[in-house]
């Protein structure tokens, strides 16, 4: 392999992984920052007895998968995106605690200890929270199961681990958050009701001795009093989310008591003990704001934490104060829309890959090929080694009258040197042009034919009337024609009478242009009218008298496909002035801006140049080209003797 497409090749290959891992990056680190940019903490209640407010996040049902309903890559997926909504969150918001509002897990109440062990572990690395910042767990019916399926070591294991399985008071400040366990909330009498309304009970009497009333001896004592808020798992009694007024569950049920919501008579007894001014719950998933509850106070229902359950997630900044409270809600990342990210950037990188690696292939099949270009010391050798090929490729044809040999041919004073060859040789008896045919480029439109300047002019006196063609077998674009449309088409098709074209050969302008197929043409064009660029006119305007308004502003030209469908297509490129067109032609990738870079397609394609053309090439371009030592030496005697061709470094004689 070359070394230029080698290094493309790593090159397109680093980029390869560094689009890859920049869409990584961006989808599993980036966005969570973007998205939660756009959350803020509601405003800041006043202090109260220069108490500041508190600050805190909440968030329900995450959900983390166990060992029977989740596979590994749900787990991975799913838990990486908790993970890293909650650290930037963390990291953006800086909380002073954190509450999580029940089902934590997904299979507590399945797993066996080892299992649940496991849980803790990857539970305490998902939310882990930096020195200063309280986490608190909520239990939840995943958790240690429904009522009528837990155990008392279902809860003793949780309660060990997050000391919370009953009601539990919280206070920050003067602020106080009670977390009750809604499971325990039954109201029946069991082991594990009778313990939550015990607290419940030794709670209203702590809130009850801050207001001076009973008697309060060996009662703890309180900071500030202030009406407490609720945080538990399920819901207060609704009887659906028809009740909120605002929700995104997308269909709207009715609740059962003691299974979505808490019971009518245990929302009641939250109320009547402990007189609470804001509640916080969970466990459906869906997000629910109300104004005025069955207890006439606000609650929110906090939507599931987890894509598994919300494919929109969201949880909960909440500033509370003794008297006041604001609260607003962050949206997270979307799964459907990392998804579509992914898709998206995927198809784009497979794209571009696709296209790069069919560039690189390219350009080995170019290889394959071996493409030819032949640099001489000047224009003179150009024309006589190009007026010998075409001799040579003519005589080894033998043409006949059943057996025509085509040609494509150019104009202006690039071919000068050829044309005077191949006259020369044609005098001397060593070529004769009666059995070929001959197809020209292009012609201005509107120019008479015995105009100087006109192409018809050019060729006849500067080539035809010199050799033994017949005139019946030259074809010269007429640009007077009634109808160029037409015209051109009856080029081409006599094109293909002739059975195609053996060799086309062509110049190229400093702008990369073969015949007028100027910069921005379409490298499948054929034999059309078209209209000249203002620098073709300029650079054409020395050849009538530098006077830009009398050069034609159109003409009659073959397409670049036209000329790639020969089977043979010479370049011929002289001076300085076009040494970038060359190196464009050579060096860099096919581009309709260069047309004359189509021809690194064509499997049969000679570039012959002077010195001057090649100083925009880099030196081992023109090493990797040339022949070095002796050989090239012995270049002017072999183009007396011969063909001499550079063949990728190789020289032989034809």
């Amino acid at each position: 392999m070359q070394p230029a497409i080698a290094m493309k090749l790593k090159t397109l290959i680093f980029r390869l992984l560094l689009s890859i891992v920049s869409l990584v990056v961006f989808n599993e680190f980036v966005v969570y920052y973007i998205v939660l940019l756009k959350c803020q903490w509601p405003s800041k209640p006043a202090s109260v007895n220069g108490l500041e407010p508190v600050s805190v996040m909440l968030l329900a049902d995450t959900h983390l998968l166990g060992p029977v309903r989740g596979h590994w890559f749900d787990k991975l997926r799913r838990e990486w995106q908790m993970h890293r909504a909650f650290q930037s969150a963390i990291t953006l918001f800086q909380p002073e605690a954190v509450f999580i509002l029940g089902d934590v897990f997904d299979e507590g109440n399945w797993v066996n200890q080892k299992e649940f062990d496991n849980y803790v572990e990857r539970y305490r690395q998902l939310f882990h929270t930096p020195r200063g910042v309280a986490l608190h767990s909520i239990v939840g019916n995943h958790d240690i199961g429904f009522h009528y399926a837990t155990r008392p070591n279902l809860v003793q294991r949780f309660g060990d681990q997050f000391n919370n399985t009953g009601v539990s008071l919280i206070s920050l400040r003067g602020v106080h958050f009670v977390a009750i366990n809604s499971i325990a909330m039954e109201g029946d009498g069991c082991y594990l009701c009778e313990k939550a309304e015990k607290e419940l009970k030794s709670i209203e009497t702590i809130f009850k001795c801050g207001r001076g009333i009973g008697q309060c001896k060996d009662v703890p004592k309180l900071e500030e009093y202030s009406r407490p808020i609720v945080l538990q798992h399920f819901p207060m009694y609704r009887e659906s989310d028809k009740e909120c007024q605002e929700h995104d569950s997308p269909h709207v049920d009715l609740y059962r008591e003691r299974w979505e919501v808490l019971s009518k008579e245990s929302t009641d007894l939250i109320g009547d003990l402990l007189s609470p001014r804001l509640a916080f719950s969970g466990h459906s998933h869906h997000y629910c704001h109300m104004v005025k509850n069955r207890i006439k106070i606000e609650e929110y229902t906090l939507p599931s934490f987890s894509w598994r359950n919300k494919n929109n997630p969201s949880f909960m900044l909440a500033r509370i104060s003794l008297k006041e409270y604001t609260v607003s809600r962050c949206r997270m990342p979307e799964e459907n829309t990392i998804v579509t990210i992914y898709l998206v950037g995927g198809i784009l990188i497979l794209l571009v890959s696709t296209l790069k690696i069919a560039g690189i292939i390219g350009q080995l099949k170019l290889l394959s090929v071996k493409m030819r270009l032949i640099i001489l010391d000047t224009a003179e050798y150009v024309g006589e080694w190009s007026a010998k090929y075409v001799m040579k490729r003519i005589n080894d044809f033998k043409p006949g009258p059943e057996r025509y040999f085509t040609l494509g041919l150019p104009t202006g004073s690039t071919p000068l040197g050829m044309y005077r060859n191949l006259i020369k040789f044609h005098q001397q008896g060593r070529i004769s042009f009666k059995y070929v045919k001959t197809f020209n480029m292009d012609e201005y439109v509107d120019l008479p034919r015995e105009h100087p300047e006109s192409y018809h002019y050019f060729m006849w006196h500067n080539f035809f009337k010199h050799i033994d063609i017949d005139p019946e077998n030259v074809h010269i674009l007429d640009g007077n024609a009634p109808d160029l449309v037409a015209e051109c088409n009856a080029f081409e098709e006599k094109i293909k009478a002739a059975g195609g074209i053996e060799l086309f050969i062509g110049g190229i302008g400093p702008d990369g242009h073969i015949a007028f197929n100027e910069p921005g043409s379409s490298l499948a064009s054929r034999t059309r009218v078209k209209t000249l660029a203002q620098d073709t006119l300029e650079a054409n305007a020395r050849f009538f008298g530098n006077d830009i308004s009398k050069v034609p502003k159109q003409a009659l030209t073959v397409g670049v496909a036209t000329v790639m469908d020969a089977r043979e297509v010479m370049i011929m490129i002289l001076g300085s002035h076009k040494a970038f067109a060359l190196y464009k032609a050579i060096e860099e990738g096919v581009n309709h801006m260069w047309t004359v870079s189509a021809f690194q397609q064509h499997p049969h394609t000679i570039m012959i140049c002077d010195e001057d053309a090649t100083l925009e090439l880099r030196v081992k371009t023109v090493k990797y080209f040339k022949v070095g030592g002796n050989e090239f030496g012995m270049l002017d005697k072999k183009l007396v003797d011969g063909v001499f061709v550079f063949r990728c470094g190789v020289g032989m004689v034809l």
